[in-house]
């Protein structure tokens, strides 16, 4: 197995290698904003998670959405 990068893990996981395409990004922050708006409200409703805090996350990831759209 090869030695991990700088950044990878001590379960030999590579990360760092691979150039990650624009669109690929763009697809996965979608994911993870369609997560994070199914998952905060139950973390809110539990305690885990302040409103405000979830609020400011979703908002956060959008941004970075933004910024990838804006990059194509």
């Amino acid at each position: 197995m090869p030695e991990p990068l700088a950044g990878g893990d001590a379960a030999g996981l590579d990360f760092g290698r691979r150039v990650v395409p624009i669109a690929e990004q763009i697809a996965c922050v979608t994911r993870e904003i369609e997560m994070r708006r199914r998952v905060y409200p139950r973390w809110v409703q539990d305690g885990r998670m302040k409103p405000t805090k979830a609020q400011a996350e979703i908002e956060a990831m959008e941004a970075v959405l933004a910024t990838l759209k804006g990059a194509l």
